[in-house]
């Protein structure tokens, strides 16, 4: 779906619960509240397949403001740091962006879903209370620039999961001997989702179901399908492991899989052991 500004994640799902009037629903990956974009939404027994989208990539369009820093590391904070603009041209500021490319390590911010002790960081933010965090790694396959002055830039940017834009705004900030926080942020693309063929709340509570919501297979491309029918059909609903000598597939080149029925129906997903494969999540009943 298309998340609007305002709104946190989970507000989200509790908007699509009575919408659709289904208990189960979850998202595939936070958003910040105030930015807008892209937000798979699962439903029913697909909320079993979210940590499987979740490991997705993601593609961000940020603004960079500079000038100084926040205790958010975006807009809604409160200035924690103050520096001159930076003197750099476009081609300078290009330069230094391209740095950033490839793996990098990031501090993951206070103001964050990250639970410590089981406590979200962000709920210890806002006691003021500061917590030793652990540098993640990730990685920024493209990074571009579209616009640029002294004031403010409008990037894009291509990344894994796992990667905090607002971080990379300062970082970015700090690299340009100045300060900076991300002014906006648009999530354009999740995994196979793209924003093009999101849709609304409004547009949820108005459309049939059958108009939005996508069958689950459709959303595992990077998994290999095996079709099975029969007495195979019986086995996986069971749980047992088939024999990949009794599969009629050309070959098996993948470490992951979802089983389907000739109907299309998503049976399982399941991993390859030794001359087997195991499914490991079974949605379909006997």
């Amino acid at each position: 779906m298309l998340k609007p500004p305002g709104l946190s994640s989970h507000s989200v799902v509790n908007r699509i619960r009575k919408i659709l009037n289904i208990k189960k629903v979850g998202h595939t990956g936070t958003l910040d509240p105030d930015a807008v974009g892209v937000l798979p939404i699962c439903v029913g027994k697909a909320t079993r397949l979210a940590e499987y989208l979740t490991a997705d990539n993601k593609t961000y369009r940020a603004v960079i403001g500079f000038g100084s820093e926040t205790d958010t590391q975006d807009a809604t904070g409160n200035v924690t740091y103050e520096a001159n603009l930076p003197n750099l041209s476009y081609g300078e500021f290009n330069e230094i962006l391209q740095k950033f490319k490839g793996n990098i390590e990031q501090l993951p911010p206070m103001y964050s879903a990250i639970k410590k002790d089981g406590q979200p960081l962000y709920k210890l933010a806002r006691e003021g209370i500061v917590v030793e965090r652990e540098i993640r790694k990730v990685e920024i396959y493209n990074i571009d620039l579209f616009s640029y002055n002294n004031k403010q830039a409008l990037i894009n940017v291509s990344c894994s999961k796992g990667t905090y834009i607002r971080t990379l705004c300062q970082d970015i900030g700090r690299a340009a001997q100045s300060a900076a926080h991300m002014v906006f942020l648009l999530r354009t693309k999740s995994g196979i989702f793209n924003i093009e063929k999101s849709f609304t709340l409004d547009e949820i509570s108005l459309l049939d179901p059958n108009e939005f919501l996508i069958n689950p297979i459709n959303c595992l491309d990077d998994f290999q399908e095996i079709v099975v029918e029969g007495k195979t059909r019986i086995d996986v609903l069971h749980g047992n492991k088939i024999s990949i000598d009794n599969l009629d597939i050309p070959s098996i080149s993948n470490n992951k899989y979802k089983i389907i029925d000739k109907e299309n129906n998503l049976l399982a997903i399941a991993n390859k052991k030794n001359n087997f494969i195991q499914p490991e999540k079974v949605f379909g009943d006997v």
